[in-house]
């Protein structure tokens, strides 16, 4: 069966440490692929993906980062960490690019 809904995934965070692709997709349950995620080097493949992200991503589906402290479990508890906000998301920006 295929979940639906909200998903909650944390990942373990570290600022020495790399998360891998593997391991993120293995958090999400995707690492069963037979083949693995590549990036996208043609132009006109990148801007189809694009408009498709913008037609549907924000309709259907919201990604996002929540800055979560130690022993921090809610949705409220996370969205109330609006100072470390600023900090970890340059940090998280910074590092995809």
């Amino acid at each position: 069966m295929v979940p639906r809904g909200t998903q909650k995934i944390c990942l373990p965070y570290s600022p020495t440490k790399t998360l891998s692709v593997k391991s993120i997709l293995s958090a999400m349950n995707l690492d069963k692929f037979e083949k693995g995620p590549r990036e996208i080097f043609n132009a006109e493949i990148q801007k189809d993906l694009l408009v498709l992200e913008e037609q549907e991503g924000s309709v259907n589906f919201k990604f996002g980062v929540l800055y979560a402290k130690d022993g921090q479990l809610t949705d409220d508890e996370m969205f109330s960490n609006g100072e470390y906000w600023c900090v970890s998301a340059a940090y998280i920006l910074s590092r995809e690019g």
